[in-house]
């Protein structure tokens, strides 16, 4: 998704040194099932390619900032709260409220007809979406 593009912008215009990676099993990146989003484990491929950039001779490794779009937004966030080589993060369009979007992407009058589905899917126990 032109990460490529960002980095160049950030290092053209900044003094710094850009790590660029896409997650596992997404864009370049190895992994399968393609398209597999497991936050627990792309957050700790993001603590990886912390401990590889302060490995390098051109990185400062305590002025690490982290930066992460949409999801990965919502990635870098959580990692910055617990990781202290952290020092600035910045989360462009995070996703952090699941819930939120969902209900601003779907219509009031499809909710019923979700929790139908769902109660006929699950033996026994009903999720409601109220």
């Amino acid at each position: 998704m032109d990460l490529d593009l960002f980095a160049e912008y950030f290092t053209t215009h900044l003094p710094i040194t850009a790590l660029v990676f896409d997650n596992r099993c997404l864009g370049a990146s190895d992994g399968t099932p393609r398209f597999e989003l497991i936050p627990c484990l792309q957050m700790s491929d993001i603590q990886d390619a912390i401990t590889y950039a302060q490995s390098l001779d051109e990185v400062n490794p305590e002025k690490i900032a982290i930066w992460g779009s949409s999801y990965s937004g919502a990635n870098v966030l959580q990692v910055a709260a617990f990781d202290r080589r952290i020092k600035a993060v910045l989360a462009q369009n995070p996703l952090i409220s699941g819930w939120d979007n969902f209900r601003r992407l779907v219509s009031s009058g499809v909710i019923p007809q979700l929790n139908q589905m769902f109660a006929a899917c699950i033996n026994s126990q009903m999720i409601s979406l109220i």
